[in-house]
């Protein structure tokens, strides 16, 4: 049976991490939970991959982006699926679980002034993402993430 990602909880710790979205850090989690979808993200098509939970939503993303006319907005795609620690902390990233992507990071660089178009923080939002440029202490204008508590 297909896991019904709607009903799973939003998390708001790493144990719900771990307990809802998998242990990344476990042989088989990449097989069991992350999927590749191809966008178009800078006038071609990229292959970007992410956590089952978060496919639906990112699919709607680029749809709202296309048919708003906004899909130029995208100019590079950065990244997503990497198990790693926060950058500059012990904790690990969303990256690490595929629920956090990256777009247009030479633009907007880790604490920099955000300039991320207002058309695409407003599409990922509208589908349930958090923007990295309305984090506290340290902006993060490239990163959008799952709408999971940026304290954790």
């Amino acid at each position: 049976m297909t896991q019904d990602w709607s009903t799973v909880p939003i998390p708001g710790s790493y144990d719900d991490l771990y307990k809802y979205y998998g242990d990344p850090r476990q042989p088989g989690f990449e097989a069991k939970y992350i999927v590749t979808q191809a966008h178009q993200v800078g006038g071609r098509m990229v292959n970007i991959p992410c956590h089952v939970a978060a496919q639906e939503r990112l699919h709607l993303v680029f749809a709202d982006l296309i048919a708003e006319g906004n899909i130029g907005l995208l100019e590079t795609f950065d990244g997503s699926f990497a198990i790693r620690p926060i950058r500059g902390a012990s904790n690990p990233s969303l990256h690490s679980w595929g629920l956090a992507f990256d777009f247009n990071a030479a633009k907007n660089p880790l604490g920099a002034k955000p300039t991320m178009p207002a058309a695409v923080v407003a599409a990922f939002k509208r589908h349930g993402f958090a923007w990295g440029g309305e984090f506290h202490g340290r902006p993060d204008g490239m990163h959008f993430q799952l709408t999971i508590p940026h304290t954790i």
